[in-house]
């Protein structure tokens, strides 16, 4: 549901944008804001079983 709020997609994106190391969950399956993240340059992902 979180995804769907304006106000939390813009501090996510900030947060992502800004200096600081994230280390964060993300679901495998998702559109809008989940696939935005996972398509940027400055993100790897590791998926863990």
């Amino acid at each position: 549901m979180e995804c769907l709020s304006p106000k939390f997609k813009n501090r996510i994106k900030a947060i992502l944008d800004s200096e600081k190391l994230v280390l964060a969950t993300i679901a495998l399956k998702g559109s809008g804001l989940i696939e935005e993240i996972k398509r940027r340059q400055d993100i790897k992902l590791f998926e863990m079983t």
